[in-house]
């Protein structure tokens, strides 16, 4: 197909249209059929089917999303125009936006591997985007899908992405998830950091179902410290690159699991001791004709040396996570 011009559509082969929300400023979508394949439209709103300004958007729109060819990204497929103007054809996303799917399922982000999977696959879709230079600029809960099927992300909505090349860029936000630098009358700062401030409004918002930023400290960790440092007020005191992003939450998890095996064996040394210091006892209770201290004095340097060891390993252990804590948030 020629994406570079409009084609025209024969619609004799729509057999089911159903309008979608249409609460969007500049667009109103639906939910079409063609063939038996539900498929996703989008156009412009009446008093912007003729207006060059947002033509151009579409046009940007479509010339980024076609490009685009990642699991966690929903495929645009078609821009056509009919009687009733142009129009945009994505994949359809058969779910639940993911302010819907929280209200649905309020316990689903208790799940340490639920949690996990959704940040590395939006993570994912963020990551492929900047390495095609190109910014979503729009992060928000109605822009994210939660698929019925596997319960997989994908991230929709290109309408106010940024890719060099175009002279309509329509950097868009919603204040409520958007950059400092997004908010500025001044907003040609943007970069990845300004994605990388959404993903922390959306950490802060599947763990509290809200945009206030007073309640970080109900975020469990790592992800508190993840998110408290996407959120810094200046770009520069942020990750850099999602790849940095992934990094820390890499990393941060795999030592939450090795903690998690040092206490089991933590406990299994002080359960060792507790009956090392039984024989003990029970070596002093019996008579000293049956019993020599000799023999058990092997066990008491056992039950010391595991001790000493433990302490040693754990002083250590609370010492470098108390500097790793430091050198994570710049404040």
């Amino acid at each position: 197909m020629d994406n570079s011009g409009f084609g025209t559509t024969n619609i004799s082969f729509t057999s089911h249209i159903e309008p979608l929300n249409n609460d969007g400023a500049t667009s109103d979508t639906y939910k079409i059929c063609i063939d038996g394949i539900w498929y996703f439209q989008k156009r412009p709103k009446p008093q912007y089917i003729e207006h060059p300004h947002y033509l151009a958007a579409f046009e940007k729109e479509f010339s980024i999303g076609s490009t685009l060819n990642h699991p966690n990204i929903v495929t645009y497929l078609k821009k056509e125009q009919d009687d009733n103007g142009v129009y945009l054809l994505t994949e359809y996303v058969d779910g639940w936006n993911l302010k819907e799917f929280i209200e649905k399922n309020p316990l689903y982000f208790k799940y340490k591997d639920h949690r996990q999977k959704f940040t590395e696959q939006l993570l994912s879709a963020l990551e492929y985007l900047h390495n095609h230079k190109i910014l979503h600029l729009d992060l928000k809960p109605e822009n994210i899908m939660i698929s019925y099927v596997g319960l997989d992300v994908k991230l929709i909505d290109l309408g106010f992405s940024y890719s060099s090349g175009h002279l309509y860029q329509t950097i868009g936000k919603t204040n409520e998830y958007a950059a400092p630098e997004q908010l500025s009358e001044n907003n040609t700062s943007i970069n990845q950091c300004t994605d990388i401030y959404g993903f922390g409004m959306i950490l802060l918002y599947i763990f509290t179902q809200s945009t206030n930023k007073n309640l970080i400290s109900k975020i469990p960790q790592p992800y508190k410290d993840c998110a408290e440092k996407c959120l810094q007020q200046h770009p520069a005191h942020r990750f850099q690159q999602t790849g940095e992003v992934k990094a820390f939450l890499k990393k941060k998890l795999l030592e939450r699991k090795i903690l998690k095996i040092f206490w089991i064996v933590f406990a299994l040394f002080f359960a060792i001791l507790i009956v090392l210091s039984l024989l003990e006892v029970f070596s002093d209770q019996l008579p000293t004709q049956e019993v020599s201290h000799s023999k058990f004095r092997p066990f008491i340097y056992i039950r010391n040396a595991i001790f000493m060891f433990a302490l040693a390993v754990s002083i250590n252990y609370f010492k470098k996570r108390k500097q790793s804590r430091k050198n994570t948030i710049n404040r």
